[in-house]
C-alpha cells in the first residue's frame, strides 16, 4: 500500500508539472496575437522556452504512462497476494489442502534462460546487463531446489543437489556444514514470498569469516540437471567399467583415502594334550588411493554467451562436451587402477590367433574365462566370486559372429530360441554401444568398454574377469564453474569443471586380465 500511495503522489506531482507547462505554453501562444493583429514570429528566447515546455510535457506524458503501467502491475500483484493470503487462511483453518502439482523449473530443457550465463551476469555485479533479472531467476531456482529437497528428499534431483551443496559447504567445519544443510531443508517448506530477498555472490553469508550464520542463496549455486540439448555433439565413449564399481562417498577432507586391510591370516591347528595351541597374529596394514583431480575448461566470449540462439545457450554445449570428455577419462583411470596389480593370465590362443573354442579340454577363450573365474575363487586370502566379464566392443562382436562347424551361431539372443549356445540371454540381440550386452557368457554377465587399454606396449587387447564389488570408487560431485573476472579485460568468460576421484581395489586378485597373442587384433574373413 505504501508503494501505491507513493505512485499516486508522484502521479499528482507530474500532472501538476504538466498542467503548469501547458498553461505557460498557452499563455505564450496567446501573447503572439494579443492586439488582434496577425500572429507575429516567435523571438529566439520565446522559441527556446517553447521547446523546453514541449519537452517537459512529453517527458511528463511518458512518465505518466510508465506510472499507469506500474500501478496496473501493482493491482495485479495485490490481487494475487490477496488470493494467496486467503488460501493460506483456508489451509491454516483446515478447510482445504494445497499442493503444488507442477511448476516448470526456471532453468533446464525448454527454458529460455541459461543458468551459467545468469551466474556470469550475477557475479559481474549491478553494472552488468540484466543483473537484477539474473538475481531474481537464481533466487527462484534456489527456492525450487530447496522445495524439492524438502518434499522429495530421495528424488534424483534432490540427491544430486545435496551432493553439490556438500561441495559448496566443504570449506566449513562438519557441524557448520550440517547446520547449513538443515537450514536448506527447512527453507524448503517456506513459500518464496516469505523468504529473504538477499542473494549474495558468495552464496553463503559468514560471521567473522569462520562460522556460517546463514545459508541464504546457497541452493542457487546447485547446477540444474541438464547438459544436453538437441545439437549434434562430438560423441565419446562413456564409463561402463567405472559404473560397475562399488561406489563409495568421497570423504570430506584430505587428498588420500585409506582402507585398513588384514594382510596375513590367524592360525588354527589341532592341539595335542599338554602342548602349545597354535598361535599366529594376523598382520594388518592400509590400502590407499591418492585423490585425482580431473578438470577441464573452455574460454568463450561474452558475446557468444549473450547472443547464441535462438532457443539455445552456447554454455550448455560447452559443459556438455566437457562432461562427455570427463566420463572416459575417469573410466580409464579406474581401469588402470584395477589392472595395476591384477592377476595376469597370458594366453597364446591357437597359433597366435583368437579362437572361441578348441577341441582340447577347456580350450579357447571360453576355457580362459573359466580359468580366470577359478583363479579368483581359489586365490588364498581372497576367495571371491567373479561378477563381470569386460571386453572391448570389437572383441565382443567378433565373438557374436562366431559359428560352429555346422554354421550355427554360438551367441544367440532369447528370441532365437538358443540351445547349447556359448552366450545367451538378450531379449532383442541389441548390445548397445557400451555397458551391459544383455548376454551371459560362461555364466558371467558380459559387458563392453572401449576404454580397456591394450596390454602394455603391444597391439593386443585384454579381457577382464572381476568381482566388481571389490573395486571401490570414491568420486565427488562434478563442480561446474563460471569465472568472468579472469578474462574480463577481453570480455571473455572461463567455463570450467573439476572433480575429485580415487579408486582402491580392496583385493587386487579379484581382477584377472586375460592377454597375450590370443588377443591379437581381430581379422574378419573376406
Amino acid at each position: 500500500m505504501a508503494v501505491a500511495e507513493e505512485l499516486k503522489a508522484r502521479q499528482r506531482e507530474i500532472l501538476e508539472q504538466r498542467d503548469a507547462a501547458l498553461a505557460e505554453l498557452e499563455k505564450l501562444q496567446a501573447a503572439l496575437s494579443a492586439d488582434g493583429s496577425e500572429p507575429r514570429e516567435l523571438t529566439e528566447e520565446e522559441e527556446k522556452r517553447s521547446k523546453e515546455l514541449l519537452k517537459t510535457i512529453d517527458r511528463a506524458d511518458e512518465e505518466l504512462r510508465a506510472l499507469a503501467k506500474r500501478r496496473k502491475e501493482l493491482r495485479k500483484q495485490e490481487k494475487r497476494q490477496a488470493l494467496i493470503e486467503k488460501a493460506r487462511r483456508e489451509v491454516r483453518s483446515g478447510k482445504t489442502e494445497v499442493e503444488v502439482i507442477d511448476e516448470p523449473p526456471v532453468y533446464g530443457k525448454g527454458s529460455p534462460y541459461s543458468y551459467f550465463a545468469d551466474l556470469v551476469r550475477f557475479s559481474g555485479g549491478p553494472q552488468w546487463p540484466d543483473h537484477a533479472g539474473a538475481a531474481e531467476r537464481l533466487r527462484t531456482w534456489s527456492h525450487q531446489v530447496e522445495r524439492e529437497i524438502h518434499r522429495k528428499p530421495t528424488s534424483k534431483q534432490s540427491k544430486l543437489a545435496l551432493k553439490q551443496l556438500r561441495e559448496v559447504y566443504r570449506p566449513l567445519r562438519p557441524e557448520q556444514a550440517q547446520m547449513a544443510l538443515k537450514t536448506i531443508r527447512e527453507r524448503g517448506s517456506v513459500a518464496l514470498e516469505d523468504k529473504p530477498t538477499e542473494l549474495r555472490a558468495t552464496g553463503i553469508t559468514t560471521g567473522g569469516g569462520a562460522s556460517a550464520t546463514a545459508a541464504a542463496g546457497g541452493a542457487a549455486f546447485v547446477t540444474p540437471i541438464f547438459f544436453v540439448s538437441d545439437y549434434a555433439p562430438f560423441r565419446e565413449y562413456g564409463r561402463a567399467f567405472a559404473e560397475a564399481t562399488n561406489k563409495q562417498p568421497l570423504p570430506d577432507y584430505g587428498m588420500e583415502v585409506y582402507l585398513p586391510a588384514v594382510l596375513s591370516p590367524a592360525e588354527v591347528a589341532t592341539q595335542t594334550e599338554g602342548n602349545q595351541v597354535a598361535e599366529r597374529v594376523p598382520t594388518a596394514g592400509y590400502l590407499s588411493g591418492s585423490l585425482q583431480t580431473p578438470a577441464g575448461e573452455v574460454i568463450v566470449s561474452q558475446q557468444l554467451l549473450d547472443r547464441a540462439g535462438p532457443n539455445f545457450s552456447f554454455d550448455r554445449l560447452i559443459f556438455d562436451q566437457l562432461m562427455r570428455d570427463y566420463a572416459p577419462k575417469v573410466d580409464r583411470y579406474v581401469l588402470s587402477r584395477a589392472l595395476q596389480e591384477a592377476q595376469s593370465q597370458e594366453w597364446s590362443g591357437n597359433a597366435g590367433t583368437f579362437v572361441l573354442f578348441a577341441k582340447e579340454a577347456a580350450g579357447g577363450f571360453y576355457g580362459q574365462v573359466s580359468k580366470a573365474k577359478a583363479a579368483i575363487r581359489t586365490k588364498e586370502g581372497t576367495v571371491l566370486n567373479p561378477t563381470h566379464l569386460f571386453l572391448r566392443p570389437e572383441r565382443w562382436e567378433f565373438i557374436a559372429a562366431t559359428f560352429d562347424g555346422m554354421g550355427r551361431p554360438l551367441v544367440v539372443p532369447d528370441y532365437g530360441g538358443p540351445w547349447n549356445a556359448a552366450a545367451g540371454g538378450s531379449d532383442t540381440g541389441d548390445v548397445g554401444i557400451e555397458g551391459a550386452t544383455g548376454y551371459r557368457f560362461n555364466g558371467l554377465p558380459a559387458f563392453t568398454d572401449a576404454n580397456i587399454p591394450n596390454y602394455g606396449t603391444t597391439n593386443t587387447d585384454q579381457a577382464i574377469v572381476a568381482d566388481m564389488s571389490e573395486v571401490w570408487l570414491f568420486e565427488g560431485q562434478v563442480v561446474p564453474r563460471v569465472i568472468p573476472q579472469t578474462y574480463a579485460q577481453n570480455l571473455q568468460v572461463l567455463l570450467q569443471i573439476y572433480a575429485y576421484v580415487t579408486c582402491i581395489v580392496r583385493f587386487p586378485s579379484a581382477v584377472v586380465a586375460i592377454h597375450g597373442t590370443g588377443m591379437a587384433p581381430i581379422e574378419y574373413t573376406h
